[in-house]
């Protein structure tokens, strides 16, 4: 059978590696990357040796459902045109997910939706991630949904019982992949990153990771969570709270400026490799996160986690 898989962001990737891996064995596999985030996916393309063979960044152009019939002539159509695949598989609720699907439907491809049926009953909030997740839904021929709950909401909106298959999520299977390819190397490696103040061979085990960047956490919600960093590592001195942080310029701005004095024990750097940052969280005490794709990875870590939303 002919699958073609459409990704374009670093948590899509991450979540396709297992698929990909598994589909591989036994179909002749099309892998497309749109470059919705083209360096942010480097290193697990290169960690899981894995080389999509097409890149359509011209996708990401399209602004709007009329914009986007106008380009049906573009570079994804003739893709699908030319590998001509059984089935277009896409992954949660990315606008690369949702123009896959779209431009697979126009072209009367069935659809296959990885993470499909999660819900957070506010169409605001993730925006505008809630309702393109909910439109991929209208398209799909087939759902594969995390849990149960997340079945219950697609059969309960209309889905057929039998488009509904109970998977799990794969950034499980990911991390754990990922545990078992790591070596000494890479562990020298994420020791490297760790700040100078931490003692590697004594201190590692009281170590707090903290990642922010959700869009609706920007502004008074990020400069809370900084003060709450703060008065937490004034209250806890001798754990160790390492920020990664993140690219977009006005979370860095707001962290940046509420750490103007840091405190000895807490480190900002800049986000590690993917290979990397399982290790931290591995060793790590505990996260602060708002990152979807890290608390799943947390629990299947057994590392406990504190949500930031």
């Amino acid at each position: 059978m002919k699958v073609m898989i459409v990704f374009g962001t670093r948590p899509e990737l991450i979540k396709f590696v297992p698929v990909i891996y598994s589909l591989r064995k036994d179909h002749e596999l099309t892998v497309v990357h749109t470059l919705q985030h083209e360096e942010l996916t480097d290193d697990i393309l290169d960690f899981f040796k894995i080389k999509p063979d097409y890149e359509t960044p011209e996708l990401l152009k399209i602004s709007n459902l009329k914009t986007a019939e106008h380009r049906f002539g573009g570079e994804l159509p003739d893709i699908m045109r030319k590998v001509k695949p059984h089935l277009v598989i896409v992954q949660g609720d990315t606008l690369t997910a949702f123009l896959g699907a779209l431009v697979a439907f126009e072209l009367k491809i069935p659809v296959l939706h990885l993470e499909a049926g999660l819900r957070t009953g506010n169409r605001f909030s993730p925006y505008p991630e809630e309702v393109l997740r909910m439109l991929i839904t209208q398209i799909a021929e087939f759902h594969f949904a995390p849990t149960p709950l997340a079945a219950r909401e697609l059969i309960d909106t209309g889905v057929p019982r039998d488009r509904v298959y109970i998977t799990g999520n794969t950034v499980i299977d990911a991390a754990i992949l990922t545990s078992s390819i790591l070596d000494d190397e890479t562990r020298s490696q994420a020791l490297d990153k760790v700040c100078d103040n931490i003692d590697k061979d004594t201190d590692i085990k009281d170590l707090v990771i903290i990642t922010a960047h959700r869009h609706e956490n920007i502004g008074e919600p990020m400069r809370r969570i900084c003060q709450s960093v703060i008065a937490l590592s004034k209250e806890y001195p001798d754990t160790h709270f390492l920020w990664l942080l993140h690219r977009n310029p006005k979370v860095r701005d707001i962290v940046y400026d509420e750490f103007q004095n840091q405190p000895h024990n807490v480190c900002i750097i800049e986000a590690v490799s993917y290979p990397l940052m399982i290790w931290l969280m591995k060793w790590a005490k505990c996260i602060m996160t708002d990152s979807g794709g890290i608390q799943e990875e947390a629990t299947a870590l057994h590392v406990p986690i504190i949500i930031l939303r």
